[in-house]
């Protein structure tokens, strides 16, 4: 579940649809799986760049389509509702 919720933020973020209000969410994104840290615990120090800890995700109101511009067909299946519960 955890990589299905990154790679669906990330294609929010990429689409410019959602953000986040650190650059943690950011840096989760960004950052290989063979350079995140392991679960293990290292002397009590927290994890860095976990999607889990990158803050609060806002849902953007700039996805504006110009006229006659169509949508990416993955978005067609989404509704509003289903966005907002992400």
């Amino acid at each position: 579940l955890k990589t299905q919720l990154e790679e669906g933020l990330a294609e929010l973020v990429s689409l410019g649809r959602v953000c986040s209000d650190s650059f943690t969410g950011l840096r989760a994104l960004l950052t290989p799986n063979h350079k995140k840290p392991t679960s293990h615990k290292r002397r009590g120090r927290k994890a860095m760049f976990g999607v889990e800890d990158a803050g609060r995700w806002s849902l953007l109101d700039t996805f504006e389509q110009e006229a006659g511009q169509q949508k990416p067909s993955r978005w067609n299946a989404l509704d509003e509702e289903q966005l907002e519960r992400l």
